[in-house]
């Protein structure tokens, strides 16, 4: 950190490396249990469950390089005061296109217009048969 952020940004930026670091943890925690997972229950249930550990490892894998990004356009220098407001758009709008969709229950289109899929009507949850 440079030291010649404000206040609330400089709270702001401390707040993403912070996020990033914990973020980062979770994926490795993800990704061990992806592999214990994988090691202990050897049939395809345990296959699908750990790609769904090491999906969600890779999510928060890339969360925290964003936090990264977020972080480095924080602590850059800024002559005309725009790259808080574009760090932050971009962060949002990366994190929304980036949820995830399972296919269970209703998928509701966001404020971008973005077209979500082919699929129409309510998807009700289900358990595994």
């Amino acid at each position: 950190m440079t030291g010649a952020l404000p206040g609330p940004a400089e709270d702001l930026l401390r707040w993403c490396l912070t996020a990033g670091v914990r973020l980062s943890e979770a994926a490795e925690r993800a990704g061990a249990l992806a592999a214990a997972i994988a090691a202990d229950w050897p049939d395809a249930h345990g296959q699908e469950w750990s790609e769904r550990a090491g999906r969600a490892g890779r999510d928060l894998d890339a969360a925290a390089a964003d936090a990264g990004r977020l972080a480095h356009t924080l602590d850059a220098p800024d002559d005309d005061g725009t790259a808080l407001g574009r760090a932050l758009l971009q962060a949002l709008g990366g994190a929304a296109r980036s949820a995830p969709h399972h296919g269970d229950g209703p998928q509701l289109g966001g404020t971008d217009g973005a077209h979500t899929d082919d699929e129409r009507g309510v998807r009700l949850p289900e358990l595994p048969g």
